[in-house]
């Protein structure tokens, strides 16, 4: 099956990463992840399980210089690749300046 075409929405590059990090959802759940890529207004990242689609997420990284990051936003997209699960969260504030410690 060909794939379909899409239009590209985003605004800014993506950097890659691979940084642990930990996310709780709706203050009941958590897991862990791991960074794939970053951008002033998103991460794509890498779970064990998948994450419901439009549900308030907060997530703990650490940056390249040891200093915890909590940041928020919403899943807006999550799907199966191979064992695992890739899921992209949008912040609720972009961060222009902080992106500059975690890449």
């Amino acid at each position: 099956m060909a794939k379909r075409a899409f239009s590209e929405k985003r605004l800014f590059d993506r950097a890659t990463c691979s940084m642990p990090g930990n996310y709780v959802l709706k203050d009941i759940s958590s897991g862990t992840f791991v960074c794939k890529d970053i951008s002033p207004k998103g991460i794509g990242i890498e779970t064990a399980k998948p994450l419901p689609v439009d549900t308030k997420v907060k997530i703990e990284i650490t940056t390249k210089k040891k200093v915890p990051l909590i940041l928020e936003g919403k899943v807006r997209w999550s799907r199966k690749e191979d064992d695992s699960y890739r899921v992209g969260i949008e912040f609720n504030e972009p961060l222009f300046i902080l992106l500059s410690l975690i890449v």
